[in-house]
């Protein structure tokens, strides 16, 4: 990546497609989202190398794969219908528990749609503070 990168910079430099300020603001914007990417993604190895063993083994890759989706679910979370909809899918998937055939992951995505959709429904409707006296 660095490597593609800095030959594009020193081309267009020498073509005088863009000034060196220029680039060189590019090149550290770059360098700093890389080492941050590499950052955010080497820590939690690392730490998850070094409390491996605090997981019971019985909980197997089941686990994982919830942990993963967690942070995928977590970086999602940006407004109210979606925190509304997490909550409502995370209560109807224990109050329906009990249903067979793993049917409580089924009545919690409804539940949670429903939510959502009513919840941007509801602040559609609703005046903006730009709109208040």
């Amino acid at each position: 990546m660095f490597t593609t990168h800095h030959v594009f910079r020193h081309e267009s430099v020498k073509f005088g497609l863009e000034t060196r300020a220029a680039t060189n603001a590019r090149t550290q914007n770059t360098s700093g989202a890389a080492c941050s990417n590499w950052l955010t993604w080497q820590v939690p190895s690392i730490v998850g190398i070094v409390l491996a063993d605090a997981v019971p083994v019985h909980w197997g890759l089941g686990f994982a794969g919830v942990l993963a989706l967690m942070g995928v679910l977590l970086a999602q979370l940006t407004d109210r219908a979606s925190w509304l909809a997490t909550l409502v899918a995370c209560t109807a998937a224990v109050a329906a528990f009990a249903l067979p055939l793993k049917f409580n992951i089924l009545v919690a995505i409804a539940a949670a749609v429903a939510a959502g959709l009513l919840m941007e429904a509801a602040q559609a409707k609703a005046p903006s503070p730009k709109d208040l006296p």
